[in-house]
């Protein structure tokens, strides 16, 4: 029964697809997609699995960002509703893989701490063991975007919003006999940006944006392309 449940479903979303877009033509609805490069910045929380002493990544640097860094592309959709020529609401979801980076945590000696206690970083009670951190995130984002029009086809605008992200890291201990962490991390923040578009037709647009997304644990900065169509 599987097989005509889905081919069912199938029938009833292209049905309802096919009843919504002639009012989507009469709206101010925009659909998109991007692509770009990302900057992700993560403080893993991460945990030795053979004595379940809490571990901790090595001391912040000077400027307090996270220790886990890399760059890596990013896809993303983008969906909005247009008020007028100055305000619109909008949809973005993304997804970023292949983020590896090499990272320094300190192993308890033997007996060292209890199950809950706390490490102190520097202490000669612990070593220091490389691991490396492989992130995959999908993150979606509520923007506002407030547009000015410089020209009857050149735009620039700003962009605010709260943003959404769940990741999974995969994180390996080099030369030891702990075995692999998986870490699943939900984190939500706000997200700015500026941008601008071209009108290449009345429904047609390419464009560029930079956005800086703060999520608590993880910070994500990209500049992006974009192309989106306007339903006129």
């Amino acid at each position: 029964m599987k097989y005509p449940l889905k081919k069912l479903a199938s029938l009833v979303v292209t049905t309802v697809l096919a009843a919504m877009l002639p009012g989507l033509a009469q709206a101010n609805f925009y659909l998109g997609s991007g692509y770009g490069q990302a900057e992700h910045s993560y403080t893993p929380n991460i945990f030795y699995t053979s004595n379940h002493c809490t571990l901790s990544t090595e001391p912040e640097l000077s400027n307090g960002s996270a220790i886990s860094e890399d760059k890596t592309g990013q896809a993303f959709l983008i969906g909005g509703y247009q008020f007028n020529p100055y305000l619109s609401l909008q949809l973005r979801y993304s997804s970023l893989s292949g983020l590896k980076n090499n990272i320094t945590v300190y192993k308890p000696s033997s007996g060292a701490c209890q199950p809950s206690g706390d490490l102190t970083i520097g202490s000669p009670a612990f070593t220091p063991v490389k691991a490396q951190t492989e992130i995959d995130a999908k993150s979606l984002l509520i923007r506002v975007r407030l547009d000015y029009p410089l020209m009857d086809q050149f735009i620039i605008s700003g962009l605010i919003g709260h943003g959404y992200l769940l990741q999974k890291s995969k994180i390996t201990f080099i030369d030891t006999t702990a075995d692999p962490l998986i870490d699943k991390t939900y984190e939500n923040g706000w997200n700015y940006g500026v941008g601008t578009r071209y009108l290449l037709t009345p429904n047609f647009s390419i464009g560029a944006e930079w956005i800086k997304e703060n999520l608590g644990s993880i910070d994500l900065e990209s500049t992006n392309i974009t192309l989106e169509y306007y339903f006129k």
